[in-house]
Parts: structure tokens; sequence; C-alpha cells
């Protein structure tokens, strides 16, 4: 409880401890209620007469209001106290407010850009890798001395037809229980649709029945000029021959250097 005003009053009053009629100031206390410490409104208020004469103190009932126009003298009150000084200490509250969630929310934001930047740089890392492995497809020597490569080309050559399988060139690597099989088609727009998709399942029965690697997850990707064409992994696929996410076939690589060179 704080003291805030103190004054005496214009009329005189009968003190009825000594009897005598003359001036009584009067004190005003005062309860704020505080948040973080700062008072913010007055929650309780209460008021004394002191007799000037005997210095009898009593409680009083007072109109605060039209104490504050007839007072004679008033002391001055903290800024703070003031009408203004509410005003400037809810804004102040409030900035604070808001200054604490816009920490919170930046923290949130930076923690999720590293995440992402983290994701991306592990992304592009996978990318490379793949594009490596997309590089060696122009080698015909790695074809010729790859046993898993030279079979599957040989086993294509046998079981299919609509698709000049001289041209085609693969590539095929593994990576712990998992194997990666590429292959270049020149020219898919000679392809027919069906033939396609009977591409990337002769690679798969290949795999299956002719090499016994059936216990190893599949990775099949079909490289045209510019872009992947067709897609086939354990978890997902896209056969359709004209554009396929390379992303796909990112699960196959570690996202560390180990086992990806």
């Amino acid at each position: 409880m704080e003291q805030t005003h103190e004054a005496v009053l214009a009329e005189d009053k009968h003190c009825p401890h000594c009897n005598v009629i003359g001036k009584f100031k009067i004190s005003i206390f005062r309860k704020y209620f505080h948040f973080f410490f700062i008072p913010v409104y007055t929650s309780e208020r209460f008021s004394y007469l002191q007799c000037m004469h005997c210095k009898k103190t009593y409680e009083a009932e007072t109109n605060y209001r039209a104490l504050r126009q007839s007072n004679k003298k008033q002391e001055n009150l903290p800024f703070w106290k003031t009408r203004l000084g509410l005003t400037t200490k809810i804004m102040a509250i409030v900035s604070v407010f808001f200054l604490i969630i816009s920490l919170f929310v930046k923290k949130e934001d930076h923690k999720k850009t590293e995440n992402e930047d983290t994701e991306n740089v592990q992304k592009d890392i996978r990318e490379s890798y793949l594009q490596k492995d997309l590089n060696k497809l122009e080698s015909n020597d790695y074809i010729e001395n790859n046993t898993i490569s030279h079979s599957l080309k040989l086993y294509v050559a046998n079981n299919i037809s609509g698709i000049e399988t001289s041209k085609l060139k693969y590539f095929t690597r593994f990576n712990e229980n998992k194997i990666l099989v590429l292959v270049r088609v020149e020219d898919m727009k000679k392809v027919s649709y069906s033939s396609r998709e009977i591409l990337v399942n002769t690679i798969e029965e290949c795999l299956n029945d002719e090499l016994k690697l059936d216990s190893l997850n599949h990775y099949i990707g079909v490289q045209g000029n510019y872009n992947m064409l067709m897609v086939k992994t354990p978890k997902e696929s896209n056969l359709s021959g004209f554009i396929a996410d390379e992303k796909i076939l990112f699960d196959f690589y570690n996202s560390d250097e180990s086992n990806n060179n």
C-alpha cells in the first residue's frame, strides 16, 4: 500500500476528540495490482483524516474526484501513477510481450532454417553421389568389366523387344543390403509405351531370378538424354517413361561419405 495524496481540506471540520472546529489533513493510500513488479492499476483505495490540532486520525469515506478538484494543496503524483504514466506502462508491457514473442518466433524460425539447411545439404550430397554414378554410364569399359551390368545387358537383350538393346548402357553398385541399377536410353521416344515399363520389370526379373539378388532392395533408374525417365524403388515408383523424380533414388545412398564411393 502506498500513499499517493496528502492535502489540507478546504472546509473546516469538527474533531470529536478535541472538540475543536479546524483544519483536517487527508491522506489517501492505494493498493496496486502489479504485473512483473510493475504497478498497473489501483485495486483498492483508503483515506484517513487527521485533526491538525490534536493529531487524532480517523478513517474517512471520500469522493476522490471531488477531493482532487477542491484541495488547496496536493502533492504531485509520480509520473508512473498518472494517466499518462499508466498509458506508458501499458505500452511498455505490450512492447515487452511482443518482444518476447518475436524473439521466440525468431528462434524457432532460425532452428527451422538450420534443419532445412541441414536437410538440403544432405540431399545435395546424395544428388552429387547419384550424378557421379550417372556419369559412369558413359563408360563402356565399366559395363564389360562389371559382372552384374554385363549379365543385365545380356538378359535384357534376350528377353525384350521393341527397344534397341544394343544401345542401352548399364551401371550397377551395392550399398549394404541395397543394389542400384542405372540404365541409359538414348532416345526414349522411339520406345513404345508398353516396352518402357517392361524394361524396368525385366531388369528386376533378372536381379531376382537370374542373379539371385532377391534378398536385396532394388533401386532402378532409367536415364534419358537430359533427365530421369523411370524410377523404381522399394518405397516408390514412377514408370510413366516421361519425367521421373530422381530424388526417389536418394535413399540408396548414405547421407555421409561411407559406402558412397
